[in-house]
């Protein structure tokens, strides 16, 4: 059974959060993608819908990456709110696996450590809720972090690194065109994603023709 799954979130490697999930509930993956019915491996299944949750896949790909039913997915992650301790143990996990928005949530967190909470929280509410569009916001707090990433060139080009680095290379781009959209012009020049240099080729190989 495979267990590497592409959402319309980036690439998200099942596979690792299992293995990290597995070894802090000290249960293994076949116990967690199987249908072992004891506590551990049932809260350990249920972490790991949680864990995907946040990295922002709803119930149904969920339900295709684990191989389990859709109606499964749904009341797991039912349990998993009850637990609200889970919230930042799921984000270490994501952290640590370097996944997709999970990866992401760390990286936005060192960026803006020395920031004020409200900017930070609007700036976090225009990432997540206007640019990639995996969690709820307030329109009027996600438009005023887009404000702000436009008026801060350094934070704003933090912030779409980190989504490039992530892999939402698309979505990195999308931020300075939707300031251009909503009237709020850039401060600084526009960001340019890294060129990927190619592996260079040792001309003292052999080539084989």
């Amino acid at each position: 059974m495979s267990t590497a799954i592409a959402t319309k979130t980036p690439s998200i490697d099942v596979a690792a959060i299992v293995a990290e999930v597995a070894g802090r509930m000290n249960v293994t993956a076949a116990d967690i993608l199987g249908t072992n019915r004891h506590p551990m491996p049932i809260d350990a299944r249920q972490l790991v819908c949680w864990v995907l949750s946040r990295a922002g896949l709803n119930p149904a790909e969920i339900s295709r990456a684990m191989g389990k039913e859709h109606s499964t997915i749904v009341h797991s992650l039912g349990r998993a709110k009850l637990r609200p301790e889970w919230d930042s143990l799921a984000d270490t996990i994501l952290a640590k696996t370097n996944t997709g928005s999970l990866g992401l949530r760390s990286r936005l967190a060192f960026i803006l450590t020395d920031v004020q909470p409200d900017v930070a929280g609007a700036i976090r509410a225009c990432v997540y809720g206007l640019v990639l569009g995996i969690e709820r916001h307030s329109g009027p707090r996600a438009a005023y972090g887009l404000m702000l990433l436009a008026r801060n060139t350094m934070i704003r080009h933090a912030v779409q690194g980190a989504l490039h680095t992530c892999e939402f290379e698309g979505q990195a781009c999308a931020i300075d065109r939707m300031a251009a959209r909503l009237g709020y012009p850039l401060n600084g020049p526009a960001w340019q994603a890294p060129v990927r240099v190619p592996a260079l080729v040792d001309n003292n190989s052999e080539v084989n023709g």
